[in-house]
């Protein structure tokens, strides 16, 4: 009877085990490019792109975990904004350079390198990659729609 109990108490502390992995690296995929901090747009706040016209740095007071990262912002009002419509502050290309995606490579960011296009948040790698996506604008960014879905499925756990 002991080696029956022993056994079962053994078989369930695996599957809890495998379980608790599977939950736990779950958590941490996003589709969202996020500092060495998990941090989205390197801890500035969506929100103010729209609101200030620039960038600015979230308060870690106000922040709120969406889509596996985690997002800061200047205010509660504008945590509110972001909690009510996400996808109209979120970044598109799920904030990696909007150029680099349309190059079919995920790219890290500067968040002070962006633009609203269409009332859209792309951002940049640098300056001088900005110049050229402000060149080629209409072109890069269909390139990136076609991209961005085979990009995203890479980052999916």
């Amino acid at each position: 009877m002991r080696s029956a109990t022993t056994s079962f108490w053994a078989r369930f502390l695996v599957l809890f085990s495998v379980g608790a992995l599977v939950t736990s690296c779950a958590s941490y995929s996003s589709r969202y490019y996020k500092s060495s901090e998990d941090l989205a747009l390197e801890g500035y706040d969506p929100v103010a792109y729209f609101t200030e016209g620039s960038p600015s740095r979230g308060d870690p007071q106000y922040r709120l975990e969406w889509m596996g990262a985690t997002w800061q912002f200047t205010s509660r009002e504008h945590l509110g904004l972001f909690r009510a419509d996400p996808e109209r502050y979120a970044p598109q290309f799920g904030g990696y350079c909007a150029w680099g995606i349309a190059k079919d490579r995920l790219i890290k960011v500067d968040p002070e390198v962006w633009s609203i296009v269409n009332g859209n948040l792309y951002l940049n790698f640098n300056a001088k990659i900005q110049e050229d996506w402000f060149a080629n604008q209409k072109e890069y960014l269909r390139e990136a729609q076609a991209n961005w879905p085979g990009l995203s499925a890479e980052l999916e756990p």
